[in-house]
């Protein structure tokens, strides 16, 4: 699945602040990261992956298809 470029530079920041976010409500809570603050490349990844699924579903439903023929 290709991501068009400025969608891929709103994307990112969003994945970045979610990333953050969680560890830091994890570290607040007490959550012992394995790998301390590396940890946050393996949030980012599973966000960016967790997105990228998103949108393949949404794309797929019948509304998004009606919506881009309009």
């Amino acid at each position: 699945m290709r991501i068009p470029q400025d969608h891929a530079i709103r994307a990112l920041p969003g994945v970045q602040l979610a990333s953050f976010g969680a560890f830091w409500v994890g570290e607040g809570l007490g959550f012992q990261w394995p790998g301390a603050d590396l940890s946050i490349l393996g949030l980012a990844a599973v966000v960016l992956v967790a997105s990228l699924l998103t949108i393949a579903v949404v794309r797929r439903t019948p509304e998004a298809t009606t919506a881009r023929r309009e």
